[in-house]
């Protein structure tokens, strides 16, 4: 079961008439003993009427502007922790399915993966989070000590080394691919709109300390294929960087299928 570390907030003075902010102390929190879909749909029939409370209470009734915004914090945490628990609770390893790209340029072919999989998924850590309730948006810094993804590949391209020249190389192979990365380092912003109600991730940005690449059959050649797997696990950390959006769109959009699977998706929710 995930936690959050302890946490001090103070609500923001643009919305609330309150002149002094209080703080509402959040220690160890855990979700309690029911399942991510009661809790979703709890949470959401609440959010669904916190524009209404707010409206009502106007100017003047920062009491009730208060318990409003302290149930849109509380819910707002279980809504992050009911999404982190069902990211915990995935199989291990968890399939990610087929994927395939065509290049037409200076790389040019195709290259697909089949059967891709993670694994120590359910080792996910929340290192900080923030949460603000105007945007209502969480920002959190998550650590997986280790991750490994794996697949069988099938590769044929064409690079061209020198622009208007005929000097091509062909990369070309198919096999099993592995990738172990330990401290994977991923910062993202989690936020939920009522009306309707929904959560998506945004902003996502990623880095790793460490990897090991090992790539088998390419060229047909075993002994190749491992002097290039050395070679890719000294650049794996750069090219992470570099194709830092492509990577975390692909992370993003497959987490928002997943939330979007669990959100509770009813007309009650409206507003």
């Amino acid at each position: 079961m995930p936690k959050l570390p302890a946490k001090v907030f103070y609500w923001p003075q643009d919305m609330k008439t309150a002149s002094v902010p209080f703080p509402h102390i959040i220690t160890d929190v855990t979700l309690q003993e029911k399942g991510d879909n009661m809790i979703l749909t709890e949470v959401s029939a609440r959010l669904a009427v916190v524009p209404r409370a707010l409206a009502a209470a106007g100017p003047g009734r920062s009491a009730l502007r208060d318990a409003a915004l302290r149930s849109v914090w509380d819910d707002m945490i279980k809504i992050l922790l009911a999404i982190l628990d069902f990211i915990t609770k995935l199989i291990d390893p968890t399939p990610l399915g087929d994927h395939a790209w065509h290049f037409n340029g200076a790389v040019a072919g195709n290259l697909s993966l089949m059967g891709l999989q993670a694994r120590h998924l359910q080792d996910l850590k929340v290192q900080h989070y923030d949460i603000n309730l105007s945007t209502m948006c969480a920002g959190i810094d998550l650590l997986l000590p280790k991750l490994s993804l794996q697949a069988k590949y099938d590769v044929d391209l064409n690079v061209n080394l020198e622009e208007g020249s005929n000097s091509d190389f062909r990369f070309f192979g198919n096999g099993q691919a592995k990738v172990d990365m330990w401290n994977v380092q991923l910062y993202t912003d989690l936020c939920v709109t009522l009306n309707p109600i929904n959560a998506n991730v945004a902003n996502m940005k990623l880095s790793i300390k460490k990897d090991r690449v090992d790539l088998q059959n390419l060229f047909s050649d075993p002994p190749l294929s491992k002097a290039i797997s050395k070679v890719a696990t000294d650049v794996l950390p750069s090219m992470v960087q570099e194709f830092q959006k492509e990577i975390t769109e692909f992370i993003m959009t497959y987490l928002n299928k997943l939330i979007d699977e669990k959100m509770p998706h009813s007309s009650t929710n409206q507003v």
